[in-house]
């Protein structure tokens, strides 16, 4: 089943992206992203954070938020907001890390449906 916007199937909306490896944290690009997830259940993290390249495109940070949310969020669509006021990155999933002013950011999560 190709094409559409996916989701109906319970398949995560970006699978098919690829997680580039995280930087070293004193890498000449890296960049720290903080995440604030909602209705963590216990155990889980609640406030993840993870270094990104600034040249690793939005759609990767997404996919580190569909990795990380999935033992408990499973197919759950998203958005992530930042900024103030808070603004969704998910119009730029095609623009870098830099360009779309993720670079050392502090993030939320925020469920669709």
């Amino acid at each position: 089943s190709e094409g559409g916007e996916g989701g109906e199937s319970g398949e995560n909306e970006f699978a098919k992206v690829e997680l580039p490896p995280a930087p070293t944290a004193d890498g000449a690009d890296a960049t720290r992203i903080m995440f604030r997830m909602p209705e963590v259940p216990q155990g889980a993290e609640k406030n993840p954070s993870r270094y990104f390249n600034k040249t690793d495109l939005v759609e990767a940070v997404f996919k580190y938020v569909e990795e990380t949310a999935s033992s408990y969020a499973a197919g759950r669509r998203f958005d992530i907001k930042g900024g103030f006021p808070p603004k969704s990155f998910r119009g730029k999933l095609n623009s870098t890390v830099a360009d779309a002013d993720l670079a050392n950011s502090r993030v939320t999560v925020h469920w669709l449906e």
